[in-house]
């Protein structure tokens, strides 16, 4: 598990694929907590842990606070790095003043937790 934590971390994996994506040492709490469950504009029910950094996810697009579900974060989609396949999200803060500046949430379905 080269570069995606150590000590006893749990890793995270790709349910399409199988990649590694990060780990459970470097699950961060949003808001109080590390596990989220919003729905999104067309209804969809959306579960996801969120981490400090992921890296077998990959941003796509420019980040956009359209629909965000965190007030002062933009987001854009987050895939595997591997299979491309969508895991979540990237949150990037809108200003200087956010802390921490980005953090991603990844979708409970779309991860093995091994």
């Amino acid at each position: 598990m080269d570069g995606f934590g150590g000590n006893g971390a749990k890793a995270y994996k790709c349910s399409n694929c199988g990649a590694v994506v990060t780990s459970s040492d470097r699950l961060l709490a949003i808001n109080g907590t590390n596990r989220h469950h919003f729905i999104n504009p067309m209804g969809l029910h959306c579960e996801f842990y969120t981490f400090a950094s992921c890296p077998g996810a990959l941003p796509l697009g420019a980040p956009t606070e359209a629909y965000t579900w965190f007030p002062g974060y933009d987001w854009c989609l987050a895939l595997c790095l591997h299979c491309r396949e969508h895991l979540g999200w990237q949150y990037v803060a809108a200003s200087r003043k956010e802390r921490p500046s980005e953090f991603w949430g990844l979708l409970v379905p779309h991860l093995q937790i091994i």
